[in-house]
């Protein structure tokens, strides 16, 4: 079975007649009920909107679960990238009893000592976004494979499948960056013709990327193609741009500020490509957690290898579904039209589509 597939993000008073039934229908309920369960959402970067938007999801969505009872409250810590800090807050939520974790991890593989003692403890482990490396946790997590192959096969056609490519990742090490770019990777290998010069770090950040790729403008006279990560596409448009040089294929980007310019160049003949990557998928893991807490069983179908660990069998995948190109960009900057541009598209699963994940439903 193929991962589930985002619709867009659905209000908290939506939610409120599913929730009654779910909240009826459980055993595991009734014997919290008057208590409600805590869950800990630890975040592992806040350095961009991206970020600071997928906690908000979160926060969003645990509304009413908190408002009928069933979750007490939601405790959000942050860290920038620092894997100390991380490791030890997710040991505070261990000691203050919270039922579940849910991990967005600085390194997937080095929490795993700290999330086993929180299993010790009878705590419920989920990994999202970057996922964590670990049998025993659940994850759920965006398909990052499929998202950059969709448009890193855009570039390269648009390249002519031949010339020099530049690549501006991510944050080095992060578990989401290598799954994208090994995707990409994959994809060069079938093209020989298209030369990579050099991969860069922009830190999912416009202002870094900007500054990763004016530093190495001046050792490639001849690009004809920048493939980056998302929250980097201005950074690297405005690059080009201060440097005087014509600007190359690029893509890709989510957020409102990159498509709103990118339709902005259109008249001048710039076109680009954004792909679907919904900071919601924060909210999944939540809407995953607290039916996992209440006893429910997710279907064998449903859970795949982990992209980062495929001997582990343990992943809820969540695959893109929105692609923008110039045939619709209009569409949807209506559809978002009073969103800041440091807005990402974003969604997440409905109650229907994350019941129907479990046995049963």
């Amino acid at each position: 079975m193929k991962g589930k597939q985002f619709l867009a993000a659905v209000s908290v008073l939506a939610m409120a007649v599913p929730l009654a039934g779910l909240w009826a229908q459980t055993g595991a309920a009734a014997s919290h009920a008057g208590k409600g369960f805590v869950i800990g959402f630890a975040n592992g970067y806040i350095g961009n909107s991206w970020r600071t938007q997928m906690v908000a999801d979160v926060e969003q969505v645990a509304k009413p679960y908190e408002k009928m009872g069933l979750v007490k409250r939601v405790i959000v810590e942050n860290t920038n990238n620092d894997l100390a800090t991380q490791i030890s807050q997710i040991q505070d939520m261990i000691n203050s009893g919270v039922n579940a974790i849910i991990v967005d991890a600085v390194s997937p593989a080095a929490v795993a000592p700290v999330l086993n003692r929180a299993r010790a403890k009878g705590i419920l482990v989920i990994g999202t976004d970057n996922g964590v490396i670990d049998p025993k946790a659940t994850n759920v997590i965006f398909d990052q494979g499929k998202w950059a192959a969709i448009s890193a096969a855009w570039v390269f056609r648009k390249m002519g499948y031949k010339g020099n490519l530049l690549a501006v990742n991510g944050l080095a090490g992060q578990a989401a960056n290598t799954i994208r770019w090994n995707a990409v990777k994959a994809l060069l290998k079938k093209h020989p013709k298209i030369h990579l010069l050099q991969q860069v770090y922009g830190s999912w950040d416009e202002a870094a990327a900007k500054q990763a790729v004016s530093s190495v403008l001046s050792s490639y006279p001849s690009i004809q193609g920048v493939w980056s990560q998302d929250g980097m596409d201005i950074g690297v448009i405005q690059a080009f741009q201060a440097a005087g040089r014509k600007l190359p294929i690029t893509a890709t980007d989510d957020n409102l500020a990159f498509l709103r310019l990118w339709n902005s160049m259109r008249p001048k003949g710039f076109s680009s490509i954004s792909v679907f990557n919904p900071p919601g998928i924060g909210a999944d893991a939540f809407l995953v957690a607290v039916r996992l807490l209440l006893g429910w069983k997710l279907k064998p179908a449903d859970i795949h290898p982990n992209p980062i660990a495929p001997s582990e069998k343990n992943t809820v995948l969540v695959e893109p579904t929105l692609v923008v190109t110039n045939h619709n960009l209009s569409a949807v900057l209506k559809r978002y039209r009073g969103k800041p541009g440091s807005y990402y598209i974003d969604g997440w699963l409905t109650v229907k589509q994350v019941d129907s994940l479990f046995v049963g439903h």
